[in-house]
């Protein structure tokens, strides 16, 4: 069926002018490529097309830091089992610092904090900082072995972004120690590949706190649990708490669709993990709001009327008809495990025609 598909279409190709024929000739062949399973090689495609190269890295200080919020996590975890009490525990320059109420609990703490260092022992550098204080600082190797996997899954991200972008397939691989190379034949703006790209695109459900105005939060101090964000396009400060129980892992599927007034939304599809979360998140939680976040920015901020068992939800937040589109790519694809950086981008004329 599909060969005779082909067929008709080549013979209606003889009844439009030549460009147009040439044209609708290179998207048949990529389409025939594409059913036969037979995808043309990425750098035959940038030179038969033109398009954009990029190069990308880790940033490696945000992934650092990263690092350091699980090493604070984990180590207030221990310390909280160990049953050691502690009057301060914070990132800070570089590391993690536990400040103990009691100096004489410095063994205690030491034996609790030792298992933050890994199975090798050399994860973590775990030292006394005086004045009852431990220091803990990620060695710089074991940060560097630890971005091997989250650059993997950033390829299998970044190629579910890119589908269908352009005229042909972009190509994403691993370049090299941590490099990532992506080559879109056909495209020739960059913003086109870098923006769906870079941005992390991490979703995450959060209860609002309603124990105080965000604006009283912003003027104080917020609660230890929280941080103030800012609303999508409005900008009005929400204090949400930082715990997330669900997040853009607990969707199946993400579609844009429009509501019943025609306005742009993103409609998803929660998995069985997220449906049960979810619901049981809406049923502790009814007549009190709970945040949307997009990368720590507050797509929507509903109130809870009814518990929510059904496994699907609907995101809406004054979206144009594209935002809601890119929306739903973004958390389809899945949040980007690290921060990239474009160290290198560029552009290729297609060759002039004969």
């Amino acid at each position: 069926m599909r060969r005779g598909a082909c067929l008709v279409a080549i013979a209606l190709l003889a009844a439009v002018p030549a460009a147009q024929a040439e044209s609708a000739w290179e998207r048949l062949r990529d389409r025939a490529w594409s059913w036969l399973g037979l995808a043309e090689d990425p750098d035959a495609a940038l030179a038969r097309l033109g398009g954009t190269r990029v190069l990308l890295a880790p940033d490696v200080d945000d992934f650092r830091k990263m690092v350091l919020v699980e090493l604070r996590d984990d180590a207030r975890k221990l310390m909280r089992e160990a049953r050691v009490p502690y009057a301060n525990l914070a990132v800070h320059d570089g590391g993690v610092e536990v400040r103990l109420r009691d100096g004489s609990l410095l063994p205690a703490a030491l034996t609790a904090l030792a298992a933050t260092a890994g199975p090798a022992h050399d994860a973590v550098d775990i030292r006394e900082a005086g004045d009852g204080g431990v220091r803990l600082v990620p060695a710089e190797r074991a940060i560097a072995a630890r971005l091997n996997e989250p650059l993997d899954k950033a390829v299998d991200v970044i190629r579910l972004r890119l589908d269908g972008l352009g005229p042909a397939a972009a190509a994403v691989r691993r370049e090299g120690a941590d490099r990532i190379l992506v080559i879109a034949p056909g495209i020739g703006d960059p913003a086109r590949v870098v923006q769906p790209i870079q941005q992390t695109a991490r979703l995450e459900f959060r209860l609002v706190n309603v124990s105080m105005p965000a604006s009283a939060a912003l003027q104080g101090r917020a609660p230890e649990d929280s941080e103030v964000l800012y609303g999508f396009k409005t900008r009005v400060p929400f204090l949400v708490y930082k715990q997330s129980t669900v997040g853009g892992g607990d969707i199946a599927d993400a579609r844009a669709a429009f509501d019943q007034n025609g306005q742009p939304t993103v409609n998803f599809q929660f998995t069985a993990r997220g449906a049960r979360e979810f619901g049981r998140l809406t049923q502790e939680n009814v007549d009190r709001p709970f945040a949307i976040v997009l990368d720590n920015v507050v797509l929507s901020a509903p109130i809870i009327r009814t518990p929510i068992l059904g496994g699907s939800g609907q995101i809406t937040g004054s979206f144009a008809v594209d935002e809601a589109k890119r929306l739903a790519v973004q958390i389809r694809a899945g949040a980007l495990p690290v921060k990239l950086i474009v160290v290198e981008q560029t552009t290729l004329p297609p060759p002039a025609k004969k």
